[in-house]
């Protein structure tokens, strides 16, 4: 997912998508929600969160967790963006940046380790 993304950046005007830093903010939330689906949809894990649990309960799987982690994470990445070139601050930039990969990252690994050792 990550590679389709840095490839269609250029076409949706994103550009800076291609960067190491957003990628990886992307990888993380991206691991996050299919952790999140596999768990819950093939294990049959629950999840604790509400707002994750409510959308598979309208649609029925929790794949729409993907699409949606997706956008919002590129939607953040473009305020981001914005937001710096008015302030033209790159270290405020990368800490939000950062605590976007921690965020999705601490997650994602957390479910991969629980489906891992079948907790």
């Amino acid at each position: 997912m990550t590679g389709v993304v840095k490839r269609i950046s250029p076409v949706i005007k994103m550009a800076y998508l291609r960067s190491r830093i957003y990628s990886f903010a992307i990888f993380s939330f991206v691991l996050d929600s299919f952790t999140t689906y596999i768990g819950v949809d093939l294990l049959g894990y629950t999840n604790k969160h509400p707002f994750s649990s409510f959308l598979p309960s309208i649609f029925g799987t929790g794949a729409i967790l993907i699409p949606l982690s997706l956008i919002l994470i590129m939607l953040i990445i473009l305020f981001l963006e914005k937001d710096s070139k008015e302030d033209h601050n790159k270290d405020e930039k990368y800490m939000w940046a950062l605590i976007l990969i921690v965020l999705g990252l601490s997650m994602g690994a957390r479910n991969l380790l629980m489906m891992i050792f079948g907790v």
